[in-house]
């Protein structure tokens, strides 16, 4: 598996992934923005993908937060496996990190469907901290997970 930024040309491979994923093709609500963020020339977001030869295996989108000081975010993880997963996961991480993120967070619905997405998270080295009821519809909350990455002096923010 290697690691690379996403182009316009992973697009249609990026959107067969978001189709497959269980956690994004489930309930129907594949976030088609997520695409364009690929195709897009600007550098609001950013994703990077896991590749094996040239067969896309996984891609995450992120960005870093305006308004928040060094805080990062993971918008999209789509994989075929949870090997691809983290790798991809762990170099948008790396990426946020490099770009001075002291903080990286993760919202996702607090629905079944989303619960393989969380664990992949937790095992990408995200915990949750905090829940807030009813935030998508009634009855749908949404859960924030964030990872407080190592920073460059050696201690965790």
């Amino acid at each position: 598996m290697s690691e690379r930024p996403l182009r316009a040309t992973d697009v249609p491979a990026a959107a067969k992934l978001l189709a497959c994923d269980p956690c994004w093709a489930d309930r129907g609500e594949r976030p088609s923005w997520v695409l364009d963020t690929v195709a897009g020339e600007t550098r609001e977001h950013s994703a990077v993908g896991s590749f094996d030869g040239d067969e896309l295996r996984a891609f995450a989108s992120f960005n870093l937060v305006a308004g928040a000081d060094r805080t990062g975010a993971i918008s999209c993880v789509a994989r075929a496996d949870d090997s691809s997963g983290i790798a991809v996961l762990s170099a948008a991480v790396k990426e946020l990190t490099s770009d001075g993120a002291r903080l990286i967070v993760a919202e996702l619905a607090d629905v079944p469907e989303m619960g393989a997405y969380a664990e992949l998270l937790t095992l990408g080295g995200f915990a949750a901290e905090a829940d807030v009821a009813d935030y998508y519809a009634d009855g749908i909350g949404m859960r924030i997970l964030v990872a407080r990455p190592i920073n460059r002096s050696g201690s965790s923010s």
